[in-house]
């Protein structure tokens, strides 16, 4: 069975849905419309997944879609704009959830080891800026997008980040 675009549309809502409801405390996290915004434009890029294309753009397959795009967008560092705070230990729990059920490898969280050269007395806009471009994203989020946001926001006017 061949779907026509607005039906596919409407599935597309419909996996939406059923992922804001799956993840509702992570989705918080985040700026509602920004979100949307970045899951479609990565999904238009990627382009459907074999998944998807083999169950005729089922709801199911798509919400395990934008739980891939949405992982990669969070590993790349696309969505540290949309995101309106740290993460709570619910949405933290949804997370691992949603990486376990897509069998993303956790090893991309993890900080590589490499030679760090340790500079004293670094200034907090300073320390945030070198942790933006050092830290896996979902780390930078927990440290600099909760209480600190104010030492991100100010890094980032400055044009550090």
């Amino acid at each position: 069975m061949s779907l026509t675009q607005q039906e596919i549309i409407q599935e597309a809502q419909f996996a939406f849905k059923l992922f804001q409801s799956r993840y509702s405390d992570l989705c918080g996290c985040f700026n509602h419309d920004d979100l949307l915004k970045a899951l479609g434009a990565e999904g238009a890029l990627v382009g459907p997944s074999k998944k998807v294309l083999d169950s005729d753009y089922d709801c199911e397959a798509l919400c395990s879609f934008i739980e891939s795009n949405f992982l990669a967008l969070l590993d790349s560092g696309a969505l540290v704009n949309v995101q309106r705070m740290g993460l709570t230990d619910e949405a933290g729990e949804q997370l691992e959830k949603m990486e376990a059920k897509v069998s993303k490898a956790t090893a991309a969280s993890a900080p590589t080891q490499t030679a760090v050269v340790v500079q004293a007395a670094l200034s907090e806009v300073d320390q945030c800026a070198s942790d933006f471009r050092t830290m896996p994203s979902r780390q930078f989020s927990a440290k600099w997008l909760g209480t600190k946001r104010h030492v991100y926001e100010s890094a980032f006017q400055t044009g550090k980040i």
